[in-house]
């Protein structure tokens, strides 16, 4: 439809895209909430985004050393790795390759937010793609809230650009680091336990070398 002076109308291109990858855990979950609630019993935890729980602090070195918990870090490599795959390979033609690269994952740490317990938001600077796999999601345990890159909009027009996920135990999800994120407060009858984690994107030169 033409507009004055015979120029395309006005019109909405783009209004809030979040790139959002999810996949599953292989296996049973459960020695994950065991490890989890076993930690919290040990440990004080830190005080960072977490409000009326518990959070760790980083496991990532644990994580490497127990080889089941290791078999789990492979997994979310490979996932992580998925997403970029699939996010590079968006607009090329089908079966074309994409720019190698490497994912380096940087932390990794546990979250436990009984009834009323929630994450307030917050983003992951330091970090190019940040995670959460969940290892117990009881029924009404509060969503994952994925904030756009912008207020107005999101708390006075668009609510629907704001993206929300229901936990489920042994899901993974993806986004980039620097997007503003949060939970809704627990509402179910028993915790939610999910462990979050970072990840840095590391293109590799013609030359072989990796940087960023």
């Amino acid at each position: 439809m033409a507009g004055a002076h015979g120029r395309p109308a006005a019109e909405m291109l783009q209004l809030s895209w979040i790139p959002i990858y999810r996949g599953w855990l292989e296996g049973d979950v459960d020695f994950l909430a065991e490890y989890a609630t076993r930690l919290s019993a040990e440990s004080p935890g830190v005080q960072l985004s977490n409000r009326g729980g518990w959070q760790s602090d980083d496991l990532l070195a644990a994580f490497r050393e127990d080889p089941r918990l290791a078999a789990v870090l492979a997994e979310l490599e490979g996932l992580t790795r998925g997403f970029v795959e699939a996010y590079k390979r968006h607009g090329l033609e089908e079966g074309s390759d994409v720019d190698p690269f490497e994912i380096e994952l940087c932390n990794l740490w546990a979250n436990l937010n009984p009834p009323g317990g929630f994450n307030a938001t917050h983003n992951h600077p330091g970090a190019h793609i940040s995670g959460v796999f969940y290892a117990k999601a009881p029924e009404d345990c509060g969503q994952l809230l994925l904030r756009p890159p912008y207020s107005f909009f999101d708390v006075m027009l668009d609510r629907s650009a704001q993206p929300s996920v229901e936990p489920e135990a042994g899901l993974v999800v993806l986004f980039p680091s620097d997007v503003d994120h949060a939970t809704e407060p627990n509402r179910g009858a028993s915790e939610r336990i999910s462990f979050s984690f970072n990840a840095r994107y590391r293109p590799i030169t013609p030359g072989g070398h990796t940087f960023l």
